[in-house]
């Protein structure tokens, strides 16, 4: 045992046991064989046993280390507790200098698990950065997550706030005052900030069919009350274009393969309201086309919805649009058949449900047949279908409460009364008519001075 501590101190010098270092003089460098008594120092002479073997069980107290617990096991007075043979001596030391777990070092599991740590630490150290940087990434992740979902929320919140607040200012406060007289200027600001807060919505518009359908809408009724002859307007056609384009652009990217009928039903809505605005500008060719696509998409969805009363109603706004864009480009064969046609499904729809609405619209294209009759010098028909178009607004104005639209379409009705008796030779009644005509848009014009649409009659 002494030749082999006298070998690890001189092959390992880094790694010397505290017996060696300590205690130099149990090896004797001139003769290699145990200290006598004599040459151990004071503080050892007490733990050596007289046979000349030191006393290991005071040692180990005091010591500590594979290397001094394999020595100290060497030299054990007890015969049973030394190394059995040179093999399981040599065994041990080499499981010092591997680093693992040796036999004179019985020191239990953490003991173990030390020497495992200490010969594997660089694969150890590896998994753990490996394991500390997983978990920094993943609570990065979950907080980056959270702010996203955050932010989202955030978003969405402020998206809905604008879009209630558009739709306030479009629908609700809008209409309200829509026909007060003195109301454009307030209209219009009203309307501006409609159109800023529905841009702002736009711009982040997803796939949210919901959402691009509710934008929808509301461009189709800020493009109307902007420059649609047929509304109470402001005279912006070029803004209510604009609009109409930006409703189509948010409906055809969610329209898809498979057509949704409620989806075409809008589209064909705002091509139909683009065809109007275009004509009024003078673009004849471009109006034809956007009304051609807009009659396409709704005899489409007729065809998908039969028995819908809203399919009906959305055809016959398309057929009377053609027979109104027809009537100016003096096809007035085709412009009677479209208007044949509008009559015939809003009479379909008035005959399921009545209603004021329905009522103007049967109105409506009982006028411009009329229309269409005085520009044929058919005189007789046109004062038919006129007294018709006025009774059924007279019957309005009796069973509802008189509103300026309803006194802007007598005054209509007086107009194309008084164009029909000219084409009869009757002048004193188309006067008469002329006159009538006249007074109301007058008082309208008194009250609103304001309207252009008002002015625009006059």
């Amino acid at each position: 045992p002494f030749e082999v501590a006298r070998m690890i101190l001189e092959n390992e010098p880094d790694r010397p046991s505290s017996i060696v270092k300590t205690h130099r003089s149990l090896l004797d460098p001139v003769a290699g064989h145990p200290p006598s008594p004599s040459n151990l120092p004071a503080a050892d002479a007490t733990v050596v046993l007289p046979d000349g073997v030191p006393n290991t069980r005071r040692w180990s107290k005091v010591l500590a280390g594979d290397l001094d617990n394999i020595v100290l096991k060497a030299l054990d007075r007890d015969a049973t507790r030394r190394y059995q043979s040179v093999l399981q001596f040599s065994s041990d030391i080499q499981l010092y200098l591997e680093g693992r777990p040796v036999v004179a070092s019985d020191s239990g599991h953490f003991y173990r698990i030390r020497k495992i740590i200490v010969r594997n630490w660089l694969a150890l150290l590896s998994g753990a950065l490996v394991f500390f940087a997983l978990a920094i990434g993943m609570i990065v992740a979950t907080y980056e997550a959270r702010i996203a979902q955050d932010q989202r929320a955030k978003a969405q919140r402020r998206e809905e706030q604008l879009r209630r607040i558009a739709q306030t200012l479009v629908f609700d406060m809008h209409d309200a005052i829509e026909t007060l007289p003195g109301a454009a200027p307030v209209r219009e600001k009203l309307l501006t900030n409609a159109a800023q807060a529905l841009d702002s919505i736009s711009k982040d518009a997803t796939d949210d069919i919901g959402l691009r359908k509710e934008l929808a809408d509301a461009y189709q009724r800020l493009g109307d009350v902007e420059g649609a002859p047929s509304e109470m307007n402001l005279g912006k056609t070029s803004a209510a274009a604009v609009d109409y384009r930006k409703g189509i652009g948010l409906l055809e990217g969610i329209r898809g393969a498979n057509d949704d009928p409620e989806i075409v039903g809008r589209l064909a809505a705002l091509y139909e309201s683009l065809s109007i605005v275009s004509r009024s500008t003078g673009q004849y060719d471009v109006a034809r086309n956007y009304l051609e696509h807009s009659i396409t998409l709704r005899e489409k969805v007729s065809r998908l919805r039969p028995e819908s009363s809203k399919s009906q109603y959305s055809l016959a706004i398309g057929y009377f649009s053609a027979a109104h864009q027809s009537i100016g480009d003096q096809q007035f064969a085709t412009a009677e058949k479209f208007a044949r046609l509008s009559l015939r499904e809003f009479e379909a729809v008035a005959s399921k449900a009545q209603s004021d609405s329905a009522q103007y619209n049967i109105a409506l294209v009982t006028r411009l047949l009329a229309a269409l009759k005085t520009k044929m010098g058919d005189g007789r028909e046109a004062l038919r279908y006129g007294r018709q178009a006025l009774a059924i607004d007279l019957n309005r104005a009796k069973s509802g409460k008189i509103n300026p639209e309803i006194l802007l379409d007598l005054s209509f009705d007086h107009n194309e009364l008084g164009d029909a008796f000219a084409v009869s030779k009757d002048f004193v009644r188309s006067l008469e008519s002329y006159k009538r005509s006249q007074q109301v848009l007058e008082d309208l014009l008194q009250k609103d001075p304001h309207s252009v649409r008002f002015k625009e009659r006059l």
